[in-house]
């Protein structure tokens, strides 16, 4: 009798730890669902063509193991439009790390938000453009530190960083000046390889996708048509874009040492 009762708590046990488990798993699992039908009808509606990464590649960790591609990092949404004389492409990038809480080790998820308009500028140096007071990027700490520059006519609003001062000159030219009256961006503003790229650390949001989008064609429209070229050697391969850039050292031993 003993057993038939021990038994039967188990069996209790058991079946209210799979109700609990449920009442967490199912409406998390209907919540994403939502947000992948939101964004899905949202790009439709807005013309952009939007490609949303696996759900077991996204939302597994919850119930297994994160694999080494996911604490690398995976595109979790792939957004592209022609936007005037510009192809822009938007990514939210997730990657899983281990922190130290002082208690322990945990996993969290951590996210980082690109939009980029190509052929925008020449095959340009990096010039990095960040909002006063905002905090320095995942992707930015990715291609080290750059020096502060003279930020022109942007200086009240932004900070200038890179390593070529007469390019800076150059390209922070007066026409610039537009950009100060804008709304402040929601992330760093980087001139690099032939594109205009935003990021910021966060998810990507319809609204900070549209902000993003309006503030770098405006930068592009702005950009002096006579920038100098920097000189390239024979053979050189052209430079990746930085949302390509990004993705590929998310795959490379950067990402390992951040969860070893």
């Amino acid at each position: 009798m003993g057993l038939i009762w021990v038994l039967v708590v188990c069996a209790l046990a058991v079946g209210l730890g799979v109700a609990l488990g449920l009442a967490v798993i199912v409406p998390m699992r209907r919540s994403a669902a939502r947000d992948d039908a939101q964004w899905a009808r949202w790009a439709a509606e807005h013309g952009w063509h939007h490609v949303a990464a696996p759900a077991a590649l996204t939302r597994s960790w919850f119930l297994r193991p994160v694999t080494r591609e996911q604490r690398r990092g995976v595109v979790v949404r792939d957004l592209t439009r022609a936007v005037g004389d510009h192809v822009v492409r938007a990514v939210e990038h997730r990657r899983w790390v281990t922190v130290s809480d002082g208690e322990g080790q945990k996993v969290v998820v951590e996210d980082t938000a690109l939009v980029e308009a190509d052929a925008a500028v020449v095959d340009a140096p990096t010039t990095v453009l960040r909002p006063r007071g905002w905090p320095v990027t995942c992707w930015e700490d990715r291609i080290g530190r750059l020096p502060e520059l003279d930020a022109g006519p942007l200086g009240a609003t932004f900070t200038a960083h890179g390593r070529d001062a007469a390019y800076a000159r150059a390209l922070l030219a007066p026409p610039l000046a537009r950009l100060a009256a804008l709304p402040k961006p929601p992330g760093s503003v980087v001139v690099d390889g032939g594109h205009v790229l935003m990021v910021w650390d966060g998810p990507l949001t319809t609204a900070t996708l549209e902000r993003a989008v309006a503030f770098l064609t405006t930068l592009a429209g702005a950009v002096p048509a006579d920038l100098p070229a920097p000189p390239r050697r024979r053979g050189e391969p052209a430079r990746r874009s930085g949302i390509e850039r990004f993705v590929a050292d998310s795959a490379g031993p950067w990402s390992e040492d951040l969860v070893a």
